[in-house]
């Protein structure tokens, strides 16, 4: 096992535990909702199972919560009474209706989907499906990328991370063997600052997450 993939190993346990501190805040908004309604229906744009995995069954029994995930591909989705997946994009979502749920959900998603037209397309599909939205992605002046775990990455020039793709395993990413696969993994994430999120979700306030007093990432909340 490499030094990097040593890390990437290591790391998971401190991974889990900083995304269930991350949802405390967005429980608060499912409680609130659920005093309001009963009951809470939540989008999630772009979900896996692992991260839904997270929330106890009985939370979401306790909130009555249920859950729509849209991503791809359901293939390796595991429905349940609580959980159903709708195969979609996130920057055109299917035809649920506006306002349709009461609260949007995005765990570092917007800074896969593409260029910055692309970005706005999912910012705007987000904040027209419900009237709360909870949007996280990793923060641009963080200096780890968090993705392939290497210093900086992100702040290196674009054709020097295509070679360090084609020269080094970085983190859980292998070394790529063509320059299409290096180009890919190169364009697979654009990371965001505070001023670029304030654009693309206006009516929301801003949480800071920290790891060691620096800024990881940033969390755009209506509530």
């Amino acid at each position: 096992m490499s030094v990097a993939a040593s890390v990437v190993k290591a790391s998971a346990p401190l991974r889990k535990h900083l995304r269930q501190r991350r949802l405390k805040p967005f429980l608060a908004i499912v409680e609130a909702v659920f005093r309001e309604r009963g009951a809470v229906e939540i989008l999630d744009v772009g979900g896996t199972n692992a991260y839904w995995k997270m929330v106890p069954a009985e939370t979401m029994e306790l909130y009555n919560m249920f859950i729509t995930v849209v991503n791809f591909s359901c293939e390796a989705f595991e429905a349940s009474d609580r959980i159903q997946f709708v195969e979609g994009n996130g920057c055109s979502l299917p035809d649920f209706g506006t306002k349709r749920f009461d609260i949007v959900h995005s765990n570092s998603v917007i800074e896969h989907v593409g260029t910055w037209k692309e970005m706005s397309q999912y910012a705007s599909e987000c904040r027209r499906s419900a009237p709360r939205y909870w949007v996280q992605t990793p923060y641009y002046w963080f200096p780890i990328e968090p993705h392939n775990m290497t210093p900086f990455y992100h702040w290196l020039p674009f054709p020097i991370r295509v070679k360090l793709n084609m020269w080094f395993s970085l983190g859980n990413w292998p070394r790529c063997s063509t320059i299409d696969n290096a180009v890919r993994n190169a364009e697979s994430s654009r990371l965001l600052d505070c001023a670029m999120l304030k654009e693309l979700f206006p009516d929301a306030k801003r949480r800071v997450e920290r790891f060691l007093l620096l800024p990881k990432s940033i969390i755009m909340i209506r509530a």
